[in-house]
């Protein structure tokens, strides 16, 4: 399904939610349909079910490839297609402490994070992600 998305095509992009399910299909999608893409004028990216995709990695429920890590994960969101991204908004599904779990998907996305990414928690990915109001 990955060659059947081109988002070059739209250079107008500024905003991107891939809500993309079963959980490893994400994973896959950033992995080979962003890998020669040259840099996306998206600067905002929503994954709602980010929180999902990390917790099979971690339990190995559902992987398709028993080789993919949270590493992968991290690498992938690295692509240089998304080298503009300035934010990454993700639903809380409640699989980490409400309290830490912006703490540790940072831990878990380390390389995003170097690259001062900001990370907004939100219940709904269709809400534009104000930082002022991000509570920080």
């Amino acid at each position: 399904f990955h060659d059947c998305v081109d988002l070059a095509k739209n250079t107008s992009l500024q905003r991107l939610t891939l809500d993309i399910r079963p959980d490893p299909y994400l994973l896959l999608f950033l992995q080979y349909a962003l890998r020669n893409e040259q840099p996306l004028s998206v600067r905002a990216l929503c994954i709602p079910f980010l929180e999902n995709v990390i917790f099979s990695l971690n339990t190995r429920i559902i992987i398709p490839n028993g080789g993919l890590t949270m590493n992968d994960l991290d690498v992938a969101l690295q692509q240089p297609a998304l080298a503009n991204l300035e934010r990454l908004t993700f639903g809380v599904q409640g699989f980490f402490p409400r309290q830490a779990v912006r703490d540790r998907i940072a831990q878990i996305l380390d390389g995003l994070m170097k690259r001062s990414v900001l990370l907004l928690p939100s219940s709904d990915c269709t809400e534009e992600s104000d930082p002022a109001h991000s509570g920080r």
